[in-house]
């Protein structure tokens, strides 16, 4: 569920208004009681909580699976950048362990993209499953 709220002074609100109109779609009346429940319940603070945890145990993951490929010094994310020259064939190879990779030219606004691999530490449904895929990652692409 995904939903944001503007606030601020009428005089502003008025101004944005307009921008704001053609710039997003009407929330559903059920998503929205939903979502203002869980914000006054505290639900939503406990699931932002168990999320922030989930994500560091997959990054502290990543980083004894990766080793010396896991980036350092890099705030926890949804996700992390693997740099360096991806071998030729690397997202078929990653594919052949079941693991999709997604190679920096996807996301490139310029003609040069830089050579990395980006990595969803968030899609795999287990931490096991997420180990299992750094794991061909590993494996179709090794250190050397």
């Amino acid at each position: 569920m995904r939903l944001g709220f503007i606030a601020g002074a009428p005089r502003l609100l008025e101004r944005i208004d307009p921008e704001a109109q053609v710039t997003r779609w009407a929330v559903t009346p059920l998503s929205l009681a939903l979502a203002c429940e869980w914000i006054e319940s505290g639900v939503a603070e406990q699931r932002l909580a168990w999320q922030i945890e989930e994500l560091q145990q997959r990054w502290r993951l990543a980083a004894r699976v990766l080793g010396p490929r896991m980036p350092q010094g890099r705030a926890v994310s949804p996700h992390l950048w693997l740099d360096g020259e991806p071998p030729a064939g690397l997202a078929e190879a990653c594919r052949q362990h079941g693991v999709e990779v997604v190679p920096a030219e996807v996301f490139a606004v310029e003609a040069n993209p830089g050579r990395a691999v980006r990595i969803s530490l968030a899609a795999a449904a287990s931490r096991v499953e997420l180990k299992r895929a750094l794991e061909g990652i590993v494996a179709a692409w090794p250190i050397g």
